[in-house]
């Protein structure tokens, strides 16, 4: 620096990486970094004053900046943002003045110009802290990018750049000198800014400042020509243009790609949690369905509502059992959907006295006293209501309610008491007349023998009777009991009609009844069970020559309508009032006619009709009193089942 000031570019490369290791350590790395510096100038030969100050100025320098930057700024350790720069430019301005100021101060008795050399100890100082600094403290990356071709554009470029300032700064060529080229590395620093990121652009600029300070100072590129002080000058503005831009776009560069980052974390974030979203949208859209068939297949009205009572959902029973549709239910209050006419309470007041209180109200298993529902289609219906409060935590969110339409629950239990019934009556009538004349014939021993083959006579008829009853009991029940345990197969109905025609010909002839028969030419084949059918024409024709009068006339026929064989079995007896049609198929129904009692179990037409109920088909009657009454009983033709499976 004494002399000429050629000391001072020797300098400036262990500045700047000594101010940015005071930056990544902080003040620990000072003892090293004044060992290292008195070595250096020791080597060059300075004077002890020089080698103090120098020494002393760069410790303060660095325990200074480094002390500033690790607290204001908390760099390093985070990504230089834009708006960190100019007072990181600020911090280091100042804290290389210190070092050049102590230095300066410490030969300030050996120069004549402490100005220039203050100066240019500053601003050599400055340019190497530009250029290493920002490399030292750039925080690392975990690997640079593994795209191969932007692998071979940041090599390229670190190529192009070394030779274009290679060109430029280490050429002797007066051709390019004269140009004015200078700042064409700047569009290096540009195309690193948008393509390769915030470390080539930091990388760069310590390349175009390391070069062009190398070439200065061998008097070579646009700044080496000039007398000493004027090319540093020039190489000095140049250089401070440069590395406050290149700190500044790296800054930016740094910015945009964390943001880059935040930006692509975040979008496969959002993407993910849509991802589950979806998922969790179409497993509730699964469970929905599934709570809707559950819902659909359950035989009990479910209705639930919110806190305030209004309904949310509601089943197809519910539906039907309040006589409305769902559009008209949903949201509507339980107190202008549920009507009750129950004298004691009113049990819509109940099921919201449970969104206050949560209380469960109910018993579904219990048919004794239910309610009536009043359904403004069908009238009132008997149900059974459970109610139960939808809680959230120890909150009432709303409540569930089932109704059980109880009116067929009620109407079999009646006739299942009817069916007691009448098996109870029909049983004790032959018991009461066997045990009575037994008893008789049991205490009189010297009773004539005609009283006592008489009361014999009515005790086996009797007992023939209750015989018949108890096998018409028990095929009634094997009747209801599986119909797919009968086997369906191709059975004549014609023949099975020519027994019971010869069967019942004796009977009628006793009585002076016309019995015919009328069928066709060809085979009638029905699908069915042989002996249920046999059952069926038996019971019908029994039937007819039963409840016709004496000389009156009774015809079987069969006749095709279609894939189907008509068998009717029809006489001009006194015929079924109207008002007992609907019942005859009824189990143990009977009605007797003035002046004539008819013997029987009131189960044949019972099961005739079950037998038709197994064969898919039903029977019907007509009648017309004192004319005519037929039973008709459709049977699906064999041939033709046997052809549609084919």
């Amino acid at each position: 620096m004494i002399q000429g000031g050629h000391l001072v570019p020797d300098i400036w490369l262990p500045s700047g990486i000594t101010l940015g290791l005071g930056l990544l350590r902080g003040p620990i790395v000072v003892p090293g970094i004044i060992l290292g510096h008195m070595l250096v100038y020791m080597m060059y030969g300075s004077s002890w004053e020089l080698i103090i100050g120098a020494t002393v100025g760069n410790a303060v320098e660095v325990t200074v900046s480094s002390i500033w930057i690790r607290k204001w700024l908390k760099l390093p350790g985070r990504l230089l943002e834009p708006r960190d720069v100019f007072p990181l430019i600020l911090v280091l301005a100042v804290s290389v003045n210190i070092s050049a100021l102590i230095g300066c101060a410490a030969t300030a008795s050996s120069t004549t110009h402490f100005l220039r050399e203050w100066w240019m100890w500053w601003a050599g100082d400055m340019v190497a802290v530009l250029a290493l600094t920002p490399i030292l403290i750039h925080p690392p990356r975990e690997h640079f990018e593994t795209n191969l071709s932007l692998s071979l554009e940041r090599s390229l470029f670190f190529l192009l750049l070394i030779v274009c300032m290679g060109l430029l700064f280490l050429s002797t060529n007066s051709v390019l000198t004269s140009y004015r080229l200078e700042y064409l590395p700047f569009l290096f620093i540009a195309w690193a800014t948008l393509r390769l990121g915030s470390q080539s652009v930091t990388l760069a600029n310590g390349a175009i400042l390391l070069i062009s300070a190398l070439g200065t100072v061998q008097k070579r590129g646009p700044f080496g020509n000039a007398e000493l002080l004027d090319s540093y000058n020039r190489y000095w503005a140049f250089a401070g243009i440069a590395g406050i831009a290149s700190i500044w776009l790296s800054a930016l560069s740094a910015s945009r790609d964390q943001t880059t980052r935040e930006l692509s974390e975040t979008n496969i974030r959002l993407h993910n949690e849509v991802k589950e979203r979806r998922r969790t949208e179409a497993a509730l859209e699964t469970q929905s369905e599934n709570l809707r068939a559950t819902l659909a297949s359950i035989f009990d009205g479910v209705i639930t509502t919110d806190r305030e009572g209004k309904i949310e959902v509601i089943n197809v029973e519910g539906c039907r059992l309040v006589g409305l549709q769902s559009e008209k239910v949903l949201g509507h209050n339980i107190r202008s959907i549920l009507r009750f006419k129950d004298s004691l309470s009113d049990p819509t007041e109940l099921l919201l006295e449970i969104l206050k209180s949560g209380i469960f109200i109910g018993n579904p298993h219990s048919t004794d006293t239910p309610r009536q529902l009043d359904n403004p289609l069908i009238g009132l219906i008997p149900v059974t209501l459970v109610a139960s409060p939808l809680l959230s935590g120890l909150k009432v969110m709303g409540m569930v309610i089932a109704m059980r339409d109880v009116s067929q629950v009620r109407e079999l239990e009646r006739m299942k008491s009817d069916f007691v019934a009448s098996v109870s009556h029909e049983l004790r009538t032959p018991l009461t007349s066997i045990k009575g004349f037994l008893d008789i014939l049991h205490l009189d021993s010297s009773m004539p023998a005609e009283t006592r083959s008489k009361f014999l006579g009515i005790a086996c008829n009797q007992t023939a009777r209750l015989m018949t009853l108890i096998t018409d009991i028990l095929q009634f029940s094997r009747l209801r009991s599986n119909p797919a345990l009968f086997p369906k197969i191709s059975v004549d109905l014609k023949e099975i009609c020519s027994a019971a025609h010869r069967d019942f010909s004796p009977q009628s002839l006793l009585h002076k009844q016309s019995l015919t028969c009328f069928f066709p030419d060809e085979q009638v084949l029905v699908r069915g069970d042989l002996n249920q059918l046999r059952s069926a024409v038996e019971n019908l024709v029994g039937n007819a020559c039963k409840f016709t009068q004496d000389g009156g006339a009774i015809e079987i026929r069969i006749v095709r309508e279609g894939s189907r064989w008509i068998l009717s079995v029809c006489d001009n007896g006194p015929g079924i009032p109207a008002e007992h049609l609907e019942r005859i198929f009824d189990r143990f129904y009977r009605f007797e006619r003035v002046g004539q009692v008819i013997a029987g179990t009131g189960l044949g037409l019972a099961i005739v009709q079950e037998i038709a109920n197994n064969h898919g088909s039903k029977v019907s009657v007509r009648s017309e009193p004192n004319l005519a009454t037929e039973f008709t009983l459709p049977l699906e033709a064999f041939k033709a089942l046997a052809d549609a499976s084919a």
